[in-house]
């Protein structure tokens, strides 16, 4: 085997300048917070309507479905 066909790697250490690293860790908490922020917002909404508390599987149904009732019918079928 030739030593000229040797598999070699060269690794280039390559570091962001402080002020970059700064502002791309900043930028990562930021959306962080707000993330955060939106997730409290939503499970405030949620806990403050007892009608959400009571009636949870409406949560899931889509627009103009009636939930599904106990005995598996899907709501009051009117003919």
């Amino acid at each position: 085997m030739n030593a000229s066909s040797a598999n070699v790697t060269v690794v280039l250490q390559y570091r962001d300048p402080f002020s970059k690293a700064v502002a791309k860790n900043l930028i990562v908490v930021v959306i962080g917070i707000s993330i955060n922020y939106i997730n409290a917002g939503l499970i405030h909404t949620f806990c403050k309507h007892q009608y959400l508390l009571s009636q949870s599987a409406t949560v899931s149904q889509p627009v103009g479905q009636d939930p599904v009732s106990e005995d598996g019918d899907q709501g009051s079928q009117a003919d």
